[in-house]
């Protein structure tokens, strides 16, 4: 039960960091830029979602 509950949180903390780095990746001073910083930020967490489910951790 507590090992569940730490890999939940690992997962937590997997998906910030990630989301912070491309959310700090990419510095937006024009709309086209803001788009590409999500579009970055969705990709990237869609990865990161898929990496933990073919791990299984």
């Amino acid at each position: 039960m507590i090992g569940n509950a730490i890999i939940f949180v690992l997962r937590i903390c997997l998906v910030v960091v990630v989301g912070a780095f491309f959310w700090r990746l990419i510095e937006p001073k024009t709309k086209q830029a803001r788009v590409l910083r999500a579009g970055l930020l969705v990709v990237g967490l869609l990865v990161t979602l898929a990496v933990v489910r073919i791990i299984g951790a």
